[in-house]
């Protein structure tokens, strides 16, 4: 692999952590407040 290529791929994995983790915050603060929009959240996850 050329240095550019390990590079974007670097990039693209940052960005997919990224993402991630901010998937991750909104899950579990929906998770606390709880109510009619974590029903709904978990709704669009399973579907």
């Amino acid at each position: 692999m050329t240095e550019r290529q390990i590079l974007l791929l670097y990039d693209a994995e940052q960005r997919r952590l990224s993402h991630h983790r901010a998937n991750q915050f909104i899950d579990t603060n929906l998770a606390f407040a709880g109510g009619n929009d974590a029903k709904e959240h978990l709704k669009t996850l399973r579907t």
